[in-house]
């Protein structure tokens, strides 16, 4: 093979290179990788079709799912707020059957509008099991739930089956 079609055979490969590193660089399962996370979009969540009922006094909303992740690292929950003044607290668990798993109080003056509430989990073991995201308030807190209807999913208001997906994520590995 003469040396300018080495040449040209390295330019190829190069840029051949280069290309699939691109595609691995944006692709967003690559650079969750890159950061040790994988998800699970239990729902698409920037695809909110609706916003539920106000979460009040006593209101608890559910979405069972199974988890792909041996550890969940991170919730994420989209919220849509009618009160930016209110001092409240909103309740978040993650339930194995009737068992609580995770919970936590988060006031509702740090949650922002319409965007993505990160909340840090850190379970572990929970590979294939059945869980239960509830959202629940113990008073009238002026914040709603994002819901995806476009979806053969169900979740629950007060125990009544409604059809859609809370829009929210898993995160971990």
């Amino acid at each position: 093979m003469d040396r300018r079609r080495k040449e040209n055979l390295l330019i190829v490969a190069a840029l051949a290179i280069v290309a699939v590193s691109f595609v691995f660089m944006f692709s967003e399962h690559w650079h969750s990788r890159l950061n040790g996370n994988d998800s699970l979009d239990v729902t698409k969540i920037h695809d909110a079709t609706t916003v539920s009922s106000l979460l009040g006094r006593g209101t608890e909303v559910s979405q069972d799912f199974t988890c792909p992740y041996d550890t969940i690292k991170e919730l994420v929950i989209i919220f849509n707020k009618t009160d930016d003044t209110n001092e409240e607290d909103v309740n978040i668990s993650l339930l194995e059957g009737q068992d609580i798993i995770f919970s936590l109080t988060l006031p509702v003056r740090e949650i922002s509008d319409q965007h993505r509430t990160r909340i840090p989990v850190g379970i572990s073991k929970v590979k294939g099991h059945s869980l239960t995201l509830s959202i629940a308030s113990g008073s009238d807190i002026g914040l709603a739930l994002m819901i995806d209807e476009k979806t053969e999913a169900y979740y629950r208001l007060d125990g009544q089956t409604l059809k859609g997906t809370i829009c929210f994520a898993v995160y971990g590995n």
